[in-house]
């Protein structure tokens, strides 16, 4: 299983890649702004199971992304999960009605973000 993290904050890429990582057949690779995740996702030869993507990035923020994957017909079953310390209503409400399919607040705990993350991972056995 391959899961995009985008995220401009290097430190939650690599508590996210390191949390990851630790599951078995699971790789990570990063992109530090939508606009380079939506590059990644493109790029002919790449295949992503699984977009981690924070909400609040500079040139493409998480939920401009989500709207472009969703457009795409290429990607547009591709699960997105987006992070956000913007735990309003109005926020999860845009989400939910372009598509997302998980949200999560920060600040978050490796253990919280693994238990919203099972249904997306691979199972053992």
């Amino acid at each position: 299983m391959r899961v995009l993290i985008a995220d401009d904050q290097e430190t939650i890429c690599i508590l996210i890649a390191t949390v990851l990582k630790s599951i078995e057949g699971v790789q990570t690779e990063i992109a530090e702004d939508g606009v380079v995740a939506w590059d990644k996702l493109t790029s002919r030869g790449k295949h992503f199971d699984l977009l981690i993507s924070d909400w609040n990035m500079p040139r493409m923020d998480g939920l401009t992304l989500l709207k472009t994957i969703r457009a795409d017909p290429r990607l547009k079953t591709l699960p997105v999960i987006l992070l956000t310390a913007e735990d309003d209503k109005s926020h999860v409400m845009a989400a939910i009605k372009h598509g997302v399919s998980g949200y999560v607040v920060k600040p978050f705990t490796p253990l919280g973000l693994l238990e919203k993350l099972q249904r997306f991972l691979p199972r053992k056995g």
